[in-house]
């Protein structure tokens, strides 16, 4: 069953382009996401939101998704 996590960036870090602004990954585990997060930026992010409690969090903050 596919898994999926919501990415947030912290204020200063290179990769923070804006605001609000997060990474969604879906694999087969939740450290697969994590695993490709780092693979595509690094350690320059800040909070990893797993399953439903990500998608509440992105959706009470009216977070923008980075594609």
């Amino acid at each position: 069953m596919p898994k999926t996590s919501y990415f947030s960036f912290g204020f200063g870090q290179k990769n923070h382009f804006y605001p609000g602004s997060y990474v969604k990954i879906i694999t087969d585990s939740y450290e697969k996401n994590r695993e490709e997060m780092i693979r595509r930026y690094g350690t320059e992010w800040s909070m990893q939101y797993d399953g439903e409690k990500g998608r509440e969090i992105v959706e009470k903050w009216d977070w923008i998704e980075i594609k």
